[in-house]
């Protein structure tokens, strides 16, 4: 007899309902979605004890009918598809009929809704996905969803949800990001009969401001974009809110809230080296687009979605985002409050390595007022007063952006006349014997950027000239890196890119450090040379470069004003 069998039928759901609702916060997600589904105006959520022990949600939507009710918590019943190609214009936040069934096979379940015309609600409750009760009671219209004993049934899962105040904050961010995408609809969450959060219906910026918080609103610029097929607005951050953790980043497609992982490369890829590679931007984006023209049937629990063209999305979020950092004063601004720290004694004794270094970020030029007096602060900072207050600027950063910018040009005049170093000998380079006939396959693509490379043997590869710029460069090493993202992604990360990294590593050795003493007349120069800089924010590392002390935060700081 074979030892494969069919799994019971009890076991069935309890799998199917794992992969829908992993924990509380998931069980509030379906509710919240089949509230605003129902058209409510009002939301409440209610936990108690552990969280896992009992949640309420009450909405005053428009409800289920008792008929409804009898098959409601089935598994695959659903009021809102009824063909396949249905699944392709999906216009609710739930359509598969799984949420309710989930939950009741995982819980004890308790529901009570009334529509508009029935003079009396209807109560059902079910207990293994069982109905074992149903009666009329009074209420108004809407529903009632009340879950307790969440896997009570599936100790194993319950064990993983032991840390209470973890699962809690899930439930407040789950409450949170559907307030931030619903501000018409007013939302209460109460723990134990504590009311934590109170959202009355707002507009768009008000509600923001209520969910993100005042230190994260006050570095939000606005951004808008439209063409024919999407529409995308919301808001991005100044590089003064960006932090280590990547909290505060929304994205909303038809106000369905999804977790792109190329959504959130675009963004961050978009500030270049307005920030270091290792904090993130806080943003909020809405993306309204033709509902045929995303899959939104791809995740468990629906927070992933497919574009009909990802990449048209992605470069068209990015030009957006572009354009908005390009038009912004991106100043650091004394006083603001921010989570964003770095370490301002690092390039005073070490230097980035080569992958930390990012594409370098173009910005508007902004002409910085004439500099009669200037001065250093501990051998580290140049001062200057301005007409908002005094401008302090770090002299290494500073530097190392001019001789990035530099540098990078040289090596642009050089490359566009096919300027190449010739060696005085060839330089032979070996390769494993998987690695040999990848590069062969290359050889046309480092030509294109001045690399005179054949190969003399099966694994031996001779290179006889190379761009101007990698002429004191350890070359073979160069040559090798690019070879090893060929083989991890397929293709070669572009010349100029890692050209970039090789030119920020050398404008980062070069640069006047943390310490040197400047004459006023060397420090005007910084100050002239940055002013003509593509980016005046940031150095090529993300480190920012200038910041303005205002007259207003003085003159708080001394009591002059209250």
């Amino acid at each position: 007899m074979g030892i494969i069998h069919k799994l019971d039928k009890k076991i069935i759901p309890k799998i199917a309902a794992g992969e829908v609702i992993e924990g509380p916060a998931g069980a509030v997600k379906e509710l919240l979605e089949n509230s605003i589904d129902a058209g409510a105006g009002k939301i409440t959520v209610e936990v108690s004890g552990s969280v896992l022990e009992s949640l309420r949600v009450t909405d005053n939507g428009c409800g289920i009918s008792s008929d409804d009710l009898d098959v409601c918590f089935q598994p695959f019943y659903t009021s809102k598809i009824d063909t396949f190609d249905d699944l392709y214009n999906i216009k609710t936040l739930g359509f598969r009929g799984e949420a309710l069934a989930s939950l009741c096979a995982v819980s004890s379940v308790s529901i009570k809704s009334r529509i508009s015309g029935n003079e009396a609600g209807t109560l059902i409750d079910v207990r293994d996905g069982r109905l074992v009760k149903k009666s009329q009671i009074g209420m108004n219209i809407g529903t009632i969803v009340e879950v307790s004993g969440l896997f009570k049934n599936i100790p194993a899962r319950r064990k993983f949800l032991k840390d209470h105040k973890l699962e809690f904050q899930k439930v407040l961010e789950v409450v949170s990001t559907y307030a931030l995408c619903y501000p018409t609809i007013s939302f209460k969450f109460y723990r134990d009969g504590k009311l934590i959060l109170n959202l009355p219906k707002q507009d768009n910026l008000a509600r923001c401001k209520s969910v993100v918080g005042d230190s994260v609103f006050q570095f939000l610029i606005p951004f808008s974009g439209a063409d024919s097929r999407l529409t995308v607005n919301g808001y991005i951050s100044k590089p003064q809110a960006a932090s280590g953790s990547q909290v505060n980043q929304y994205l909303f497609v038809n106000n369905r809230h999804v977790v792109l992982k190329d959504i959130s490369r675009v963004v961050k890829r978009s500030y270049g080296t307005l920030i270091p590679h290792d904090v993130y931007p806080p943003y909020i984006i809405f993306i309204d687009i033709n509902p045929d023209l995303v899959d939104v049937n791809v995740h468990p629990k629906k927070l992933e979605i497919s574009f009909w063209d990802n990449g048209y999305i992605n470069n068209y979020l990015e030009q957006i985002l572009n354009d908005t950092l390009n038009s912004a004063d991106l100043t650091y601004v004394v006083g603001s409050q921010s989570d964003y720290h770095y370490d301002k004694t690092a390039d005073a004794s070490t230097f980035m390595s080569l992958k930390d270094a990012v594409p370098l970020w173009k910005a508007n030029v902004v002409s910085f007022e004439p500099y009669e007096n200037t001065f250093q602060i501990a051998n580290t900072y140049i001062a200057s007063p301005v007409k908002e207050g005094v401008l302090l600027v770090d002299q290494h950063a500073a530097h190392e952006s001019i001789l990035y910018e530099e540098l990078y040009a040289k090596y642009v005049t050089n490359r566009e006349k096919s300027a190449a170093f010739t060696l005085s000998s060839p330089l032979t380079v070996s390769f494993g014997v998987k690695d040999a006939p990848i590069l062969s396959e290359y050889l046309n693509t480092f030509a294109d950027y001045g690399f005179e490379m054949y190969q003399v043997s099966s694994t031996d590869f001779n290179i006889s000239a190379v761009p101007e710029i990698l002429k004191n460069t350890d070359i073979a090493n160069f040559v090798k890196e690019m070879l090893q993202e060929i083989v991890i992604n397929g293709k070669p990360t572009d010349v100029d890119t890692r050209t970039k990294k090789t030119i920020t590593f050398l404008a980062c050795r070069t640069a006047i450090k943390a310490g040197d003493f400047l004459s006023q007349q060397e420090q005007k120069n910084i100050f002239l040379k940055l002013e003509q800089c593509r980016n005046l924010y940031s150095c090529p590392h993300g480190r920012p470069i200038k910041m303005i002390i205002t007259t207003k935060e003085l003159a708080h700081f001394f009591k002059r004003i209250k």
